[in-house]
């Protein structure tokens, strides 16, 4: 039954695979990002949609993310390793055009089952961030994926 959902879930990430194009940004924390791009302003703000673009782009991350997690048996790096592997499409908030945070051992936000690895550099939508959290799974169980709303409380000191 696990080599099925595995099969799934790297099924599903290849067809999100198929129809991304665009050159990703390199990675950086919060405060060199304010450094490198001047021109993001801080107080850029969006509401919060069904159709949010940062949520999106975020959700269409989380394919590639357990792509490389199945592939390899664990996460990569940085994103720029993954990028070098996947098309993943542009790694920047669409809001604030600062490049997301990747974090490979992960942040705990509300759910302790959750592991936010990737999340905005700014609370650009509406005050928050948004985040890709995994899941941890059981032992033998492939991890989940999905977009969640990162507290801020949640984010270092030094990277706010």
């Amino acid at each position: 039954m696990n080599r099925i959902v595995m099969w799934m879930v790297i099924g599903c990430a290849g067809i999100a695979l198929a129809g991304c194009t665009s050159t990703p940004k390199k990675q950086t924390s919060a405060s060199q990002a304010a450094k490198d791009f001047p021109q993001a302003n801080a107080a850029r703000t969006a509401p919060i949609t069904p159709d949010d673009a940062c949520a999106t782009r975020l959700q269409d991350l989380c394919g590639p993310l357990l792509l490389f997690y199945s592939t390899h048996h664990r996460l990569p790096n940085d994103l720029k390793e993954l990028a070098d592997e996947y098309d993943v499409g542009d790694l920047t908030c669409p809001v604030s055009r600062l490049p997301y945070i990747y974090n490979r051992e992960g942040l705990r936000g509300n759910d302790p089952k959750v592991r936010i690895v990737i999340y905005d550099a700014a609370p650009a939508h509406s005050g928050i961030r948004w985040g890709i959290g995994l899941v941890e799974a059981e032992p033998g169980v492939a991890p989940v994926a999905k977009v969640v709303a990162v507290p801020n409380q949640v984010i270092p000191m030094h990277m706010q």
